[in-house]
């Protein structure tokens, strides 16, 4: 006995639609499988560039349920191809229609039915990683690339990580979403940026990246993609400190003579740097036994402020009183960069609303006396 392979129903689509499968890089998917995947699986699973197949889109319910996965990744006006009966004579169709209409009509979809989906162009799958992986090559490719984008280095474009950094910020605080949306891509381009131009260095490229993070993430998180059982998320933390430390150890560092200071980027902001250099502190012991005793240390440094003679020593003494502010916010449990981030907006508003009454008072800044000054500011604050 032998089994003899049958056609499949892909010859005499492809046959129908003109279409070389192989040569296409054809990607093929059944119906029901494609509409269960959920919208965070479909960009992982669909590749919009190459051509795509569907096959068995047998009733309107599930082609409804494909068209709705489908546009996550297609425009809806995405001009796709549905073909019925193919091969089987007179009965073959090739139906063309806009992906929004693939349920619309009644009897389009039956057991015979197979959906065509073409590739979209480069910079029209607007939703993918991968366009703005082929964005950023374009951008920095010679000769025809941008001039802007092929000049910048690593060290250039520093500037801009940190710039599109505190705009994430800016729009987390703001609980502006849309914003949120938009400069999270901003922040996303400079990893995309430079991942290019290490690419073009030959010192890494983007998919190394993503295999650093997703290895990290895996062995960080033992309780969820291993075997390991935890009773809450503090033990998360212990075990996760103790995996790095395992981490560096396998690097070979010598964890015995390592600061408990260490690891901390001196390029943060340096409040942030401050706190958590006094969190680890304060883990080992070099901790105040009490919010007045850290009261007192904070006035001396402010006397020590106020009795320094010399630039360099006023700077110094200026240093230490913002170090110990920073102290007392923790000893409050606030969180001292989110504090003066949110003193700074205070005072933006109300400058700002100081302005506006002055536009509306007709008068220039000059004519307005110390008193003034002081009433606008009352005013502002109401």
């Amino acid at each position: 006995t032998s089994i003899v392979a049958g056609v499949s129903f892909l010859e005499p689509v492809c046959t129908a639609l003109e279409l070389d499968p192989l040569e296409a890089g054809m990607q093929l998917f059944d119906a029901t499988t494609l509409a269960a995947l959920r919208d965070d699986e479909v960009a992982g699973k669909i590749i919009p560039t190459l051509p795509l197949l569907v096959g068995q889109v047998y009733n309107r319910r599930l082609a409804s349920a494909v068209k709705l996965v489908l546009s996550e990744v297609y425009p809806d006006e995405w001009p796709v191809k549905l073909v019925r009966a193919a091969g089987v004579g007179d009965d073959e169709t090739v139906v063309t229609l806009p992906l929004y209409e693939l349920d619309r009509g009644t009897s389009l979809a039956n057991h015979l039915s197979t959906l065509y989906v073409p590739p979209v162009d480069e910079l029209t799958a607007l939703r993918l990683p991968e366009t703005l992986r082929y964005i950023t090559m374009r951008l920095r490719r010679e000769p025809d690339g941008c001039p802007w984008d092929r000049k910048q280095t690593h060290q250039s474009l520093t500037r801009y990580v940190i710039e599109e950094t505190y705009e994430v910020v800016e729009a987390l605080e703001e609980n502006d979403m849309e914003k949120l949306a938009d400069e999270l891509g901003d922040l996303l381009l400079q990893v995309y940026l430079h991942s290019e131009v290490a690419r073009q260095e030959g010192e890494f490229a983007i998919g190394d990246v993503f295999e650093h993070v997703n290895a990290k993430l895996i062995r960080r998180h033992p309780h969820v993609f291993g075997e390991t059982e935890v009773s809450g998320a503090e033990q998360v933390l212990v075990n996760w400190q103790e995996i790095k430390k395992q981490e560096r150890i396998a690097a070979g560092r010598d964890v015995k003579e390592e600061s408990v200071l260490d690891g901390v980027p001196l390029a943060a902001p340096a409040l942030i740097v401050a706190q958590e250099y006094q969190k680890r502190a304060a883990r080992i012991g070099f901790e105040f036994s009490s919010v007045e005793d850290l009261l007192k240390k904070v006035q001396e440094e402010i006397r020590e402020l106020q009795e320094a003679t010399s630039p360099e020593h006023r700077r110094e003494e200026m240093g230490d009183i913002l170090f110990m502010v920073a102290k007392a916010a923790l000893w409050l449990d606030i969180d001292a960069e989110e504090a003066l981030r949110r003193a700074n907006r205070k005072f933006r508003q109300r400058f700002q609303k100081v302005e506006e009454i002055i536009r509306q008072e007709e008068r220039t800044i000059a004519s307005y006396g110390d008193e003034e000054w002081g009433e606008l500011w009352e005013r502002a604050k109401r």
